[in-house]
């Protein structure tokens, strides 16, 4: 019995020695309600945690119960509908998770300096939020942060942000301005994904990563800019998108028309590189391109045809998945590695064509139908100009023209007579209404001395939709007319070399 007693005690010693131990540890302090707010209290700063208040314009305390309000807590704002504007103190170090999300009322905020870290889903389908300044203290800006503010117009990311996250500017439609801040090592996949308003990007030398699809569906996005000394990416002077040192087409702006040839330099094709261009009309893949990447081509709906080099050995997964105008594409080559479904929903009829004699082709191939070339030899015509010189070849032949191309309002005016003869089409002159005709194949050409509107096949087209200055013009005596909108239009790829001035003119009828 005793030495029951005795252990019995010695138990309550122990117990009552750890009861001390957790009544001297300080508790972690459930919700509490101040005014509109509830908040935590963790250490000796406040986090808000939900709002009760009838909405408008509101100020956020700097404190509450006597602490510094230094965090937004996840969902503090979900919903609140009614809410307009809000001002965040400086005594803010972070916005959480979800934050603000679906204040569909919400028209303008201000970011504090004092804000170090934008979470995830923050202002996600704040519908009417137009105005937001983001603070000079920013590092990072989280996963869909302000995805969906289809109202949002501009936004201007500071130095400080170091990292742009995935799909965080997604869907904000009416953005027709983003200033990206020197300091950005990180854009995320889709980050701007569906910005139809867009018109040019600037990347900065900080850049080291750009996610898949960081600008898909940017319909309107006409060409990228790379700061010069960027370690990882450059630019073509027009605005397509590369690698740093140009073998690689990382994307190309979804709001470019007409068609393009891809520089020699490139020897692969990245993945989305061309996804939901729908102005691609044609494009040139020259024989130094050796893989295509997945969803390379998707959905570009204007492309006809394609001809695949014979240096091409891969090609990825839905590389060429809906392009509903494409009928058929032409190997120059052996079949390439490939995996089903590059070709699915294509245009009704699509058909693989093949040079007799080529390895590895089935009928059907990967269960697209195939057909073996009857002229493997491709009547296309390559002339090559050069700004301020008379002479230029025509598939290698040397020919002259009669007055010098020359660069004016930032576009190659040419005498275009010569150059149109050369690929067998006619050129037209009316002298009292001071008209040229171009024709070639199928496609006739109107323009006017002056008008920077001219006809194609009868319709009314800009000659250039960014710059009116660009016109036909009389100079010394010869009729002068702007090279790219003329070729383009008649179904040719123009190319652009900018260190060299060559002018690369590919026609294939």
């Amino acid at each position: 019995m005793r030495r029951l007693l005795s252990v019995f005690i010695a138990v309550c010693l122990v117990l009552s020695l750890f009861t001390g131990i957790f009544v001297s540890m300080p508790s972690a302090r459930a919700d509490i309600t101040e005014g509109d707010y509830t908040y935590t209290v963790a250490g000796s700063n406040a986090t808000i945690t939900g709002y009760a208040g009838l909405g408008g314009a509101i100020v956020i305390p700097p404190t509450l119960g006597g602490y510094p309000v230094t965090s937004i807590g996840d969902m503090a704002f979900y919903t609140c509908t009614a809410l307009t504007s809000v001002t965040i103190p400086n005594s803010v170090t972070t916005i959480g998770t979800q934050a603000f999300q679906d204040c569909t009322a919400l028209t303008s905020v201000t970011i504090p300096n004092s804000v170090i870290s934008i979470g995830d889903w923050a202002f996600y389908d704040c519908t009417a939020l137009s105005s937001v300044a983001i603070g000079s203290g920013v590092i990072s800006i989280g996963t869909q942060a302000f995805d969906n503010c289809t109202a949002l117009t501009s936004v201007i990311i500071p130095s400080s942000v170091t990292t742009i996250g995935t799909y965080a500017f997604c869907g904000c439609s009416a953005l027709t301005s983003v200033t990206i801040g020197s300091g950005v090592i990180s854009i995320g996949n889709n980050a701007f994904y569906g910005c139809t308003g867009l018109t040019s990007v600037t990347i900065p030398n900080s850049v080291t990563s750009i996610g898949g699809m960081a600008f898909l569906g940017c319909s309107a996005l006409t060409s990228f800019t790379v700061e010069t000394g960027n370690s990882s990416y450059s630019s073509s002077t027009d605005g397509v998108l590369f690698n740093k040192t140009a073998t690689s087409l990382v994307a190309y702006p979804g709001g470019k028309q007409g068609a393009y040839v891809i520089p020699n330099s490139i020897t692969s094709i990245g993945n989305y590189a061309f996804q939901g261009c729908t102005g691609l009309t044609s494009v040139t893949i020259p024989n130094s391109v050796t893989s295509i990447g997945s969803q390379a081509f998707y959905g570009c709906t204007t492309l006809t045809s394609v001809t695949i080099p014979n240096s091409v050995t891969s090609i990825g997964i839905y590389a060429f998945q809906g392009c509903t105008g494409l009928i058929a594409a032409h190997f120059s080559g052996n079949a390439p590695r490939m995996r089903a479904s590059v070709f699915d929903s294509c245009a009704p009829g699509f058909t693989v064509w093949y040079i007799s004699g080529a390895n590895g082709w089935t009928n059907p191939w990967y269960g697209y139908p195939t057909a073996i070339e009857k002229d493997s030899t491709k009547k296309q015509t390559v002339l090559v100009l050069h700004i301020g010189k008379s002479t230029f070849t025509i598939n290698g032949a040397r020919k002259t023209l009669d007055s010098l191309p020359i660069i004016k309002n930032g576009r190659t005016l040419v005498p275009i007579r010569t150059i149109i003869e050369a690929l067998a089409g006619t050129v037209g002159w009316d002298a009292t209404t001071k008209k040229a005709t171009v024709t070639l194949g199928k496609k006739t050409i109107a323009l006017w001395i002056g008008k920077s509107a001219a006809t194609v096949n009868g319709v009314s087209t800009p000659i250039d939709s960014t710059n009116a200055k660009v016109v036909p013009e009389i100079i010394s005596g010869r009729t002068m007319l702007p090279l790219r909108f003329v070729t383009e239009n008649l179904g040719c790829a123009v190319a652009w070399a900018a260190a060299t001035k060559t002018i690369t003119i590919t026609y294939t009828p």
